[in-house]
């Protein structure tokens, strides 16, 4: 199933662009057709929306999808009426828009979710063993130490805008975190260049490690197997990654808390582990 979402993820945007072109092409030629302008929105919407992702990176996107949504769907049926009231046959910018808003839906209801995932098993114990390499290719053992917390966020890594706009907003907490003695690791399959990007972007004390072979993330159960979009090997990127989960440790390395999302679209805040460091 993670082969089909990873093709359809690449092949929708690809699809969306070509939607765009087409329809400026034919709003051009005909700028009095309504239908043309309308399959042209059709397909330039739900391209904002991509483009705000990896150029803004925003936390949150319910109020930004349920507007694309709204707008998307009105002018998709401008343009349905405009075919059906016509004896010209369907158009191609026509089928383009109907791939669109069912690409759209696709999006949303499928491929945005992880399904149904059993971490909490994982609650009261005592995680060990637990070896990761540094943005220097250094050996990093999460053990029992000095600090009273861990946080273990795992990520699929740089191209994921969401897992970035997380590691942004709990970075952005890096003081109130520090203050209760928490050691933050941030945890991808990335490479180790990846991974002193990172480092120097935020220079603040976290931990940016590197799951070679996913090694942990398979015993732990979190591994995303064919997760990245198509075509993105070719940027350096494995095929298999991980599905973004949340642990916080006590100072024994006992698990606390996992936060498990089903939807990649939605991560915890970092004032949610804060409150929950608080009542510890």
């Amino acid at each position: 199933m993670n082969k089909l979402k990873s093709v359809f993820i690449t092949f929708y945007i690809l699809s969306l662009i070509c939607g765009v072109f087409v329809g400026v092409f034919q709003f051009l030629v005909e700028p009095s057709e309504v239908k043309f302008l309308a399959g042209l929105l059709v397909n330039l919407l739900p391209l904002i929306y991509f483009a705000i992702l990896y150029l803004k990176k925003p936390s949150k996107v319910g109020g930004l999808i349920t507007i694309i949504t709204a707008l998307v769907s009105t002018t998709f049926l401008i343009g349905l009426g405009r075919t059906l009231f016509e004896t010209q046959g369907i158009s191609v910018i026509f089928v383009l828009s109907s791939l669109s808003i069912v690409g759209w839906i696709l999006y949303l209801l499928w491929y945005s979710k992880f399904g149904n995932r059993a971490l909490q098993e994982l609650v009261g114990k005592n995680l060990t063993d637990l070896t990761f390499y540094n943005e220097k290719s250094e050996k990093v053992a999460i053990v029992s130490d000095q600090y009273d917390f861990h946080i273990l966020l795992f990520h699929r890594g740089n191209w994921c805008p969401f897992c970035m706009a997380q590691v942004r907003d709990i970075a952005n907490h890096y003081k109130k975190l520090s203050s209760r003695n928490v050691k933050v690791h941030i945890i991808s399959p990335v490479n180790e260049s990846w991974n002193l990007k990172l480092a120097n972007k935020y220079d603040i004390d976290f931990d940016f490690l590197r799951d070679k072979n996913l090694s942990i993330s398979k015993r732990l159960g979190i591994v995303d197997y064919n997760g990245i979009p198509f075509g993105f090997k070719v940027l350096g990127f494995e095929s298999d990654t991980i599905l973004p989960t949340v642990m916080l440790l006590g100072k024994d390395m006992k698990v606390l808390r996992v936060h498990e999302t089903d939807d990649y679209k939605k991560r915890p805040e970092p004032e949610f582990f804060i409150r929950l460091i608080d009542s510890y």
